[in-house]
């Protein structure tokens, strides 16, 4: 249910190929939510707007790193634990026996959670946003690549504009 609006699917990206020299960080932007997504673009090298165009799945050139980030409103006003807790129960839903709890921390706008399935480690971040809505940030990595997840913590960040 929670995971929906990161389930939506996504489509190749359109933008035009550039000759010119790869930034070391891209961004991505989202006015209806307001929101900013800032990640290291020779390291993202592969990227897909959601159809509804809420959000952006961004992968490695060889599929092995994914960050993806969406926005949401929030029409019941659900608290971050309310959010948490459906994340989870999505996540359990899509691999029952198969989810270990890696860690969370539950703060007044936003949460942060790390679980491991489908042989990999998923780094779940979301913000509460003062427009009644909210943003997700999925950072996924494969099992073995915990230092990688750690730097990707520090190197992809959101810009809420709270």
């Amino acid at each position: 249910m929670l995971l929906l609006p990161l389930a939506i699917g996504f489509s190749s990206y359109d933008g035009a190929p550039t000759t010119a020299t790869p930034r070391d960080t891209g961004r991505y932007c989202n006015a209806r939510f307001d929101f900013c997504l800032n990640y290291p673009d020779q390291l993202f090298t592969q990227k897909a707007k959601s159809d509804n165009d809420d959000g952006v799945r961004l992968t490695s050139a060889d599929g092995k790193l994914c960050a993806e980030v969406s926005g949401s409103y929030n029409v019941a006003n659900w608290s971050l634990t309310d959010i948490y807790d459906f994340t989870f129960q999505d996540i359990t839903a899509d691999h029952p026996d198969e989810v270990k709890y890696i860690s969370y921390n539950i703060g007044k706008t936003s949460y942060e959670a790390t679980f491991q399935y489908a042989n990999e480690l998923h780094y779940y971040h979301t913000v509460l946003l003062q427009n009644n809505s909210f943003v997700t940030l999925l950072i996924s990595v494969p099992l073995g690549m915990e230092a990688m997840l750690d730097n990707l913590k520090g190197d992809v960040s959101l810009d809420t504009h709270s």
